[in-house]
């Protein structure tokens, strides 16, 4: 995910694409207070998530609903 490197910030991601495991790493991306959405797992075992970014610097994953997506496509960077 080269857009991990940058400095951006946001209120509020939603992965629209599932991840095989979780990636902490987007959470990087928020702002204090800041909310992500994603769906995790391959097959028929697929889990929605809510990862909110506390502003205490805690860290909180809420399960909300199993589903099934495609998953989500990822480019090589380098071509």
């Amino acid at each position: 995910y080269s857009m991990l490197d940058g400095a951006a910030r946001y209120d509020a991601i939603a992965v629209t694409g599932s991840l095989p495991e979780y990636d902490a790493r987007l959470e990087s991306l928020l702002k204090p207070e800041g909310r992500l959405f994603v769906v995790v797992g391959t097959g028929h075992a697929m889990e929605a998530r809510l990862v909110p970014r506390l502003a205490s610097g805690e860290r909180r994953e809420d399960s909300l609903f199993e589903t099934m997506i495609d998953a989500l496509c990822l480019r090589d960077a380098g071509g």
